[in-house]
């Protein structure tokens, strides 16, 4: 009897996969989502199974809506919080997480959350669950009992969503498009040419619509200079989330963040994002001190007013992100925003306490995480700091047009603008080149 018990556990082993495997981390486990936990410190993944996004909702078709992406998370929470797991590495996925098969005892946990109707089977890397999921759906378990979307399909369609904001953000009149072509050549593409549709616009490249084509030179006809300046932008190319932004960075960038997060997440508080009624009028005086502060130590004089604060309060607050960063209630650090249509314009920062990588982390990646839940098209960091570039945010030449009344003066400035033109074009280029994003894709598990 003992003889067989044995052979029955090793044929279990064995059809399982558990056995070829190796064994990643053992520990309890933080619960991250659906089919992603934390296990001493290692992200994993669950092999084979996709879990609905925390912002998906079911039910349709005559049934009312409801927030499965936070059930399931708290389901899955309930069941495996602080529980002993032990994980078998099958891959690593792009995000750098491990791809697993996690067991919780003798029951293998990707099965159970599949079975239980928590999660999917995902076919697109393994077929390991799909019976599972034929019997969830026979028994109706848990999401298979109401009117679900599959996570792939749902993340496809709020990409496209977020194309399509985009391009409604474009008056109907300004279609023209003004590319730069592969030598640096600036060119515009007028409906109905052979090229037009084709032709891709990329802010990050300093590429726009224009609304006709005498707009695109009536400045220089006028007798305006152009100026050419720089400042780095975060452009969403319809990222599901932070973690799928890190994916399109090279590995050791993508490690960077990870660690200057971590870094700065533990300064021992707090970190709240306010807008609308949620901000309340004291949050101005945190405010306040922080711009105060940066003026000081940049050796500047502050231009803004206390006054100017509460006006922004009383009429503005709906259009305003305020990242704090708060130790025992008190804020200590802080950066104001301002939304915009499609894009967020990240405009001041400031500390009472120096801690190491909140300035990133409030300024340039609570903004990212922001941007991406709203569907904004771009963070507008401001001018300024090449370090912004490893962080995401890609440099991009920025117009404007001046006119001189002083014939001398004006002719002065005009040949220092040509020249500066020529050197920010010239530094765009090579701070591009040096991005932090990888040169090519990998096909991974999502």
């Amino acid at each position: 009897m003992l003889r067989l018990a044995i052979m029955v556990m090793v044929a279990f082993w064995a059809s399982s996969g558990v056995a070829g495997d190796r064994l990643a981390v053992r520990g309890p486990a933080h619960v991250v989502d659906g089919d992603t936990f934390v296990i001493d410190g290692k992200r994993i993944r669950l092999h084979g199974i996709d879990a609905v996004e925390g912002d998906q909702h079911c039910g349709g078709e005559g049934s009312p809506m409801w927030p499965c992406g936070k059930w399931v998370t708290a389901e899955v929470t309930a069941r495996y919080e602080g529980r002993i797991l032990e994980c078998f590495q099958t891959d690593t996925d792009r995000y750098d997480r491990i791809v697993a098969i996690c067991m919780d005892g003798s029951r293998e946990l990707n099965r159970d959350l599949v079975r239980g109707g928590l999660a999917f089977a995902f076919p697109k890397y393994s077929d390991r669950y799909i019976r599972d999921e034929a019997f969830a759906r026979r028994v109706r378990a848990g999401l298979f009992g109401t009117g679900v979307t599959r996570p792939a399909a749902f993340r496809q369609a709020a990409r496209e969503g977020v194309q399509a904001q985009y391009a409604r953000a474009v008056p109907d009149d300004c279609k023209i498009k003004g590319n730069i072509n592969s030598k640096g050549v600036k060119i515009y593409h007028v409906p109905g040419q052979e090229y037009y549709t084709r032709t891709k616009i990329s802010p990050a490249k300093g590429e726009r619509y224009f609304c006709t084509e005498a707009e695109a030179a009536a400045g220089k006809a006028m007798g305006l200079m152009p100026r050419a300046s720089q400042q780095f932008h975060w452009v969403n190319d319809g990222y599901a989330d932070f973690d799928a932004f890190l994916a399109a960075l090279s590995s050791r960038k993508r490690k960077t963040i990870r660690k200057e997060r971590a870094t700065a997440q533990g300064f021992g508080g707090d970190i709240r994002l306010l807008t609308g009624d949620a901000i309340e009028p004291q949050h101005w005086d945190a405010v306040w001190a922080f711009y105060q502060d940066t003026g000081s130590r940049k050796w500047g004089t502050p231009y803004l007013t206390r006054r100017f604060f509460d006006i922004a309060h009383e009429t503005l607050r709906d259009d305003i992100l305020l990242i704090l960063a708060e130790r025992d209630g008190e804020p200590v650090a802080g950066a104001l925003n301002f939304i915009g249509r499609n894009k967020l314009y990240g405009r001041y920062w400031g500390c009472l306490e120096d801690h190491p990588c909140l300035h990133f982390e409030l300024c340039y990646y609570q903004a990212i995480e922001y941007a991406i839940a709203q569907g904004l098209g771009t963070v507008e960091a401001g001018a300024q700091g090449s370090h912004k570039l490893a962080r995401g945010y890609l440099p991009v030449i920025t117009h404007s047009l001046h006119w001189i009344a002083d014939p001398g003066f004006s002719d002065a400035v005009a040949r220092y603008l040509d020249e500066e033109r020529r050197a920010v074009e010239h530094e765009n280029g090579v701070l591009a080149e040096w991005g932090p994003f990888k040169k090519m894709t990998v096909e991974d598990q999502e």
